[in-house]
């Protein structure tokens, strides 16, 4: 029986201008589940503070026969890919197995690596169990769908792979260490009150095709959903073995199938069950949607705001339009749910609407500051990255002027742009973000949400002092 640690490195940390959440590794937790149920034995590992030192120690010392590495961000590729080839030099039989988004986007480049033995592509749990099955000489390696090998000299892919009825998954392993220490940057309940923080999913997949998103990569425009009484039961779980008080939704875009989203919150509602939770939506003022979720829990809603300029929501092929997303913000914000924007910098295309970034700035500025009179209560600020496998990587090839995986975390450039260098880009990033928290129309905008919603005030009150403590004032 072989004995398998999966696990997450550099993955769980927080940001100050995009990553405002710091959760467990729930694909981890769903491969592990699966190959428990098959009757192995599994240890999941995710480095929070440890150092590379300890954390290698720490995995080492489950005596692995098979490591499975998430590799979900391209931006801890590389340090992942390091630690595998430790790993491998320690001892040149245990087997490496990788996957999660950047993996399913890159099968044949990660499979290529002296320290890779196999790539799981697209979701992982059928495919990584039976790949143990086939270690243990129960199953065929050539039978195996939503793998990548490498094969008397090159790399063999055999597919992506899908689940189609999620209801057969057994509920992701949870451990308390994984569960602790969690966090949601702004959120209801306020940090100091959260209580094992946890990420569920309602459906996977997402029907639209965003040039900067792997998604259409991985799932090619296919979605599936579990059933409202599975995931509720999750809920109860949790509830009961942990204490769970907030939840993340990991759904690419949870509501762009209002039928569904209304079939969860009837469910929700009538469990009886109190858990707050949060979700990423696509602009779509629907109020009955929104005042549904509100009703049955959803105390948080972050919207793929982009950009504002017609043109260039249409460059990145997002459906929505400015004024459904203006209209979705002020709605969410009427209802009392936190809002949260995510906004991108450094699209190309842009310099046909600004003349200089000092332009390019001001128009930013504005644009915020209107967001915040709207109802906006956070923002997420990312430099446009074109992430390997997406549409933008192969359309903006030409322009990348870097291929350090390491930068392509929407914090760091990799894009040369005709109106702004680099350091520009940076720059714009940085004054927009500082801008906007600073500004007396966000001022003005959460006290007078607070008077609307005094529960929030905790929220917004050390949601301050961690921008402050982050040195944004």
């Amino acid at each position: 029986m072989k004995n398998i640690t999966l696990v997450d490195f550099r993955g769980w940390k927080l940001g100050t201008y995009t990553n405002h959440s710091a959760l467990g590794p729930i694909g981890l937790e769903y491969v592990a589940s699966f190959a428990e149920e098959a009757g192995y034995n599994v240890n999941i590992l995710q480095q929070r503070d440890q150092t590379t030192e300890v954390f290698l120690d720490q995995i080492l010392s489950t005596l692995p026969t098979v490591i499975g590495f998430s590799a979900n961000f391209t931006c801890n590729v590389p340090d992942t890919l390091s630690l595998a080839r430790r790993i491998k030099n320690y001892d040149s039989n245990i087997v490496t197995v990788f996957g999660g988004w950047h993996a399913s986007a890159m099968p044949e480049e990660l499979a290529s690596e002296n320290c890779v033995d196999y790539v799981v592509i697209g979701e992982g749990e059928e495919t990584f169990t039976d790949l143990l099955n086939c270690l243990d000489g129960k199953q065929d390696l050539m039978t195996i769908k939503g793998l990548a090998y490498k094969y008397n000299g090159k790399v063999r892919n055999t597919g992506k792979r899908y689940i189609e009825k999620l209801d057969k998954l057994p509920f992701p392993i949870r451990k308390k260490e994984h569960l602790e220490g969690n966090i949601i940057l702004p959120g209801y309940p306020a940090p100091s009150q959260q209580r094992a923080v946890a990420q569920i999913s309602y459906s996977r997949g997402c029907p639209f095709q965003c040039t900067y998103c792997t998604a259409p990569t991985v799932y090619q425009g296919k979605t599936h959903f579990r059933s409202p009484s599975n995931l509720v039961d999750e809920i109860e779980f949790l509830q009961r073995e942990f204490g769970t008080n907030y939840l993340f939704f990991t759904d690419n875009t949870f509501n762009f199938n209002k039928k569904k989203v209304l079939e969860l919150c009837d469910e929700i509602l009538r469990s009886g069950i109190d858990i707050n939770w949060f979700v990423m939506c696509r602009p779509n003022p629907d109020e009955e949607t929104f005042t549904a979720m509100r009703d049955a829990g959803c105390s948080r809603v972050a919207f793929g705001v982009e950009s504002l300029t017609a043109p260039l929501l249409s460059e990145l092929n997002r459906k929505h339009s400015a004024e459904q997303t203006k209209e979705s913000i002020q709605i969410a914000d009427s209802l009392g749910m936190i809002t949260r924007g995510y906004v991108i910098t450094g699209i190309p295309g842009e310099e046909r609407y600004y003349r200089t970034y000092e332009d390019y700035l001001n128009d930013g500025i504005n644009t915020l500051k209107a967001l915040a009179n709207l109802g906006l209560d956070s923002i997420k600020v990312s430099i446009m990255t074109p992430l390997p496998g997406t549409s933008d990587y192969f359309r903006h090839k030409s322009m990348i002027f870097s291929d350090d995986y390491k930068l392509y975390d929407t914090e760091n450039p990799v894009i040369m742009l005709d109106y702004m260098t680099p350091g520009q880009e940076i720059l714009v990033r940085n004054t927009l973000y500082r801008e906007f928290y600073a500004s007396e129309e966000y001022r003005q905008h959460i006290h007078d949400k607070i008077a609307r919603f005094p529960h929030l005030k905790q929220t917004f009150d050390e949601y301050r002092t961690w921008l402050n403590n982050m040195d944004v004032k």
